[in-house]
């Protein structure tokens, strides 16, 4: 019986550390999904803001990774721009190139 009573405190020991461990995880993952839901609102308030033209609200929050501008990505249009004056570039130096290919070395 002896090994029993045992086995049982220390089953009951691990449980009550898994007990604290879970408050914990439970404690941090809603301090994690508040911060989500204020990024996420951060977000969606900013984007018609910028679109207008006007200057994203201040927000003050303890997280430096809401004070960080978001990154702009270059648009389908900005890609499709730069692309056209790149190939336009390379048409213009074939065009003028002096017939040897490598005149411009002497």
């Amino acid at each position: 019986m002896t090994e029993l009573e045992e086995a049982l405190a220390c089953l009951q020991a691990e449980n009550d550390r898994l007990v604290v461990e879970n408050s914990a995880l439970k404690q941090s993952s809603g301090q994690l999904i508040q911060e989500n839901t204020r990024l996420r609102q951060r977000l969606e308030m900013s984007s018609p803001e910028v679109a207008a033209g006007g200057k994203p609200s201040e927000v003050r929050t303890e997280s430096a990774v809401l004070d960080t501008p978001l990154p702009r990505e270059l648009t389908r249009t900005e890609f499709h721009l730069l692309s056209f004056c790149l190939t336009f570039l390379a048409l213009l130096r074939c065009v003028y190139a002096p017939s040897a290919p490598y005149a411009f070395y002497t």
